[in-house]
């Protein structure tokens, strides 16, 4: 065993410390670093290893110095497991939440700064377009989530967020063919825990997705994350999403009820994803959004 401490040595914030034992790398802790602003945010971008490489990460508690860059974990290729206690796994779905918050209004903050002395804006700003765009997806505004989506796509190609709102979109709009372009790109840049391929699974999709159109490719890949999911987490709110777009109604019940036990952080989402309609009248989907308190 040999043990790495790329954090919180000889300080006390930003825990990581890698575990190598039996060819596997285990992380405990993923926490962000507190401190002076530059190196604050030179510590925070960049880790001395490589996320693709963690074979899991032990979470020891839900304070954001030992878990704050776990997103940015995730974003860079980390998609194995997360281990922690049911408590600390609960915190941290509103921890991390307010934490982003505070991050998003301190970047706002400095953008003003830099605007006063004319510097170039941070580019925080592709991700206020998708959350523009995805609410205006859900107030079913398609046209103009379409619009402010794709300049958001314009400034940040790899963000998965806006391909998956527009792939949304476009199946609900009965756009097949631009549904299996965003498809194809959610698959390509893997940064959803269960969609990520090897080129050999890409050409695979491209194979299957030519003969059997945009639904043989969303079968396909529905096929793979519930494989995954048996080995790393997949959010059972996509696999529910997937399969409800697929008219598997009974199976995308099953994964509702496993997202709303496992406290799936898309959940509050529920009440207002059109690709859900198709059940919405459903007297057990009704029950899940009682017991979340929804207004009928």
């Amino acid at each position: 065993m040999k043990i790495e401490f790329s954090g919180a040595a000889q300080e006390v914030t930003g825990s990581k410390h890698l575990i190598h034992v039996n060819g596997k790398k285990i992380l405990l802790d993923c926490g962000m670093y507190h401190g002076k602003r530059k190196e604050t945010e030179e510590k925070n971008k960049h880790f001395s290893f490589d996320p693709k490489e963690i074979s899991a990460v032990i979470l020891s508690h839900a304070h954001i110095d030992h878990s704050g860059l776990i997103p940015l974990l995730v974003k860079q290729g980390f998609t194995g497991p997360i281990y922690c206690t049911h408590a600390t796994r609960d915190l941290c779905q509103h921890m991390l939440a307010d934490s982003a918050y505070i991050q998003e209004r301190e970047a706002e903050y400095l953008n003003q700064k830099k605007a006063k002395k004319g510097e170039e804006l941070n580019p925080l700003s592709p991700m206020r377009l998708f959350y523009l765009g995805d609410t205006l997806k859900h107030m079913r505004r398609y046209g103009e989530a379409v619009e402010v989506l794709n300049k958001g796509i314009e400034m940040d190609p790899n963000n998965d967020n806006p391909h998956w709102s527009l792939w949304l979109i476009y199946v609900d709009r009965g756009m097949y063919k631009d549904a299996l372009r965003e498809m194809e790109k959610l698959i390509e840049i893997g940064g959803i825990p269960g969609w990520n391929a090897s080129p050999e699974e890409m050409e695979e999709f491209e194979i299957v997705s030519k003969e059997r159109g945009w639904k043989g490719g969303l079968e396909w890949n529905l096929d793979r994350m519930i494989e995954k999911a048996k080995k790393e987490h997949v959010s059972p709110f996509l696999v529910a999403q997937c399969h409800v777009i697929l008219g598997h109604k009974a199976e995308a019940i099953r994964w509702l009820e496993r997202a709303y036990s496992e406290r799936d952080m898309l959940m509050p989402y529920l009440n207002t994803e059109a690709a859900f309609d198709p059940i919405r009248n459903d007297p057990r989907f009704a029950e899940i959004l009682k017991r979340m308190g929804f207004p009928k």
